[in-house]
């Protein structure tokens, strides 16, 4: 790409990922083996027992959570910054302004890091400063190309030929 071509302008979809529940549904049925072949031990008392069933719980609670709270909403691409409109359509009419760092690039899907700009991220829709993202091709396959050019050009403004 030559520094006088700008990326399109870009709106692309962000759901959860389905395999990503699965994954939590594997580590929690991984964890529950392991709290129940030690809960079991002829050893281990009712207090001991208790607290692996009060444990699993928690983890079972957490990986819902987590799974519950992955971004869904657009990534928007202007031509000369990135946001994140999250959640509803208020979410999204007033995105937050973040800076991207492709983490991992699959070809057909990309692990990004999306950063919040500016201390105004701190309040509002921003629970966290930082959030981890999968963007998938299979989403909007049209889109794709003009998704990933997007994500591999500068943000500043390039300067105009001439």
């Amino acid at each position: 790409m030559t520094t006088r071509y700008r990326p399109p302008v870009v709106a692309y979809a962000l759901e959860r990922p389905h395999w990503a529940g699965k994954a939590a549904i594997a580590c929690w049925l991984a964890l529950a083996a392991v709290m129940l072949g030690w809960a079991l031990q002829p050893q281990a008392n009712w207090p001991q027992q208790a607290a692996a069933g009060l444990l699993l719980l928690l983890a079972a609670f957490l990986l819902w959570r987590q799974y519950r709270l992955w971004p869904a909403g657009r990534l928007l691409w202007n031509g000369e910054c990135w946001a994140l409109g999250l959640g509803d359509a208020a979410a999204a009419a007033e995105p937050a302004g973040v800076f991207l760092h492709v983490a991992l690039d699959g070809g057909s899907w990309l692990w990004i890091k999306a950063r919040a700009a500016g201390a105004e991220a701190g309040g509002g829709r921003w629970h966290r400063r930082v959030y981890w993202l999968y963007v998938s091709e299979e989403l909007s396959p049209e889109r794709w190309g003009d998704l990933r050019r997007a994500v591999y050009s500068p943000v500043a403004p390039l300067p105009e030929p001439g």
